[in-house]
């Protein structure tokens, strides 16, 4: 299961992306693997550098997307947001607050509530993809 977020596709794997700039992505390696990458598309060394990402040039990606997954829980439609671990995710919705209190959400009515569930509770699972722009110009 994947959550919303965007997301790269750079020689064939997907990635999350962690954060873009003019020119660059910083793609999240975890649980993904290390993988490999052209020395060409590398940008080098990000602040605080660590193995779980990388920053390479986005002219370098196949593709880049917007993904929004929301599924049915509990009769509220809730987007999910990650994973909490492999059985579990975090979801943000726009419900009520009665159903936030009947199902232990935390936030407010104006700004939205969150959580976590369990995968198996999900129904309706949806996925939607819109592609973004990828530079080209370096």
């Amino acid at each position: 299961m994947t959550a919303s977020g965007t997301y790269a596709v750079y020689h064939g794997a997907e990635y999350a992306v962690r954060a873009s700039g003019r020119g660059y992505v910083l793609l999240d390696l975890s649980g993904v693997g290390r993988g490999a990458f052209a020395d060409e598309d590398l940008l080098g060394q990000t602040a605080g550098a660590r193995d779980d990402r990388v920053k390479i040039k986005e002219s370098a990606l196949e593709r880049l997307l917007a993904r929004e997954v929301s599924a049915t829980w509990r009769g509220a439609e809730v987007y999910l947001e990650g994973l909490a671990d492999a059985e579990h995710v975090w979801y943000y919705t726009n419900a009520g607050p009665a159903w936030a209190a009947a199902n232990g959400a935390k936030g407010s009515q104006h700004d939205g509530w969150r959580g976590s569930t369990p995968l198996a509770e999900l129904t309706h699972v949806r996925v939607e993809e819109k592609d973004l722009p990828v530079r080209r110009d370096g």
